[in-house]
């Protein structure tokens, strides 16, 4: 069954918790249901927003700036990509959104929170997720998976990294009815499973 308005389900957590896999995973499941949709990423989504994206991951800019350049790189995502699925009917399984705003510039760089939600609303204005669903696992545990980093926000140090993760859990804590929130070092099919159980909850 195709539902009648499109659904936005953003996947949060540190580099190597396992969003890429979970998505695809989901994605898959959601064409076995005949329900349309499409995958996309932040920083990225739409033409501009994957020039920017360079830019933004290189880790190199002030706070600020670094920030500017998301929201700029977020808007073009929203109005050439999420705003126009969503009003097809399309699901939107993103990678990233405000969370990892708030917990990466917000908490990690130290960032005002409330300046990030006053960009954002200005940015989104009616645009937020359904769900959010968040796999949780700390820096430490991820960087024995992975050690090598993958670009240079992953590269920042261990108290950066620690303040992010804490920032993720912090969030979900707020509006616990609104997040999936899973232990990221469970097997791959069993947290496909209970988010597959849960994102049914968004069909009709």
């Amino acid at each position: 069954m195709i539902p009648a308005q499109g659904r936005f389900v953003v996947f949060e957590g540190g580099d190597g918790a396992g969003k890429s896999t979970q998505i695809n995973l989901l994605s898959r499941w959601l064409s076995e249901q005949s329900i349309r949709h499409r995958r996309t990423r932040e920083p990225g989504g739409s033409s501009l927003a994957e020039q920017l994206r360079a830019l933004i991951i290189a880790g190199d800019n002030a706070p600020l700036v670094e920030l500017m350049l998301l929201m700029t790189a977020r808007a073009a995502h929203i109005t050439e990509t999420i705003r126009p699925a969503l009003e097809n009917g399309e699901w939107i399984l993103c990678d990233r959104f405000l969370d990892s705003t708030l917990a990466y510039q917000g908490a990690g760089l130290g960032v005002d929170p409330a300046m990030i939600q006053t960009i954002q609303h200005v940015v989104s204005k009616d645009i937020s997720p359904e769900l959010t669903i968040l796999l949780d696992i700390s820096h430490d545990d991820v960087s024995m998976r992975n050690p090598a980093p993958s670009d240079g926000i992953e590269a920042r140090d261990n108290a950066f990294q620690r303040r992010v993760y804490q920032g993720f859990r912090d969030l979900a804590a707020t509006k616990p009815e609104c997040y999936l929130v899973l232990n990221a070092q469970r097997p791959v099919r069993d947290l496909h499973r209970l988010i597959a159980e849960r994102v049914s909850d968004l069909m009709p």
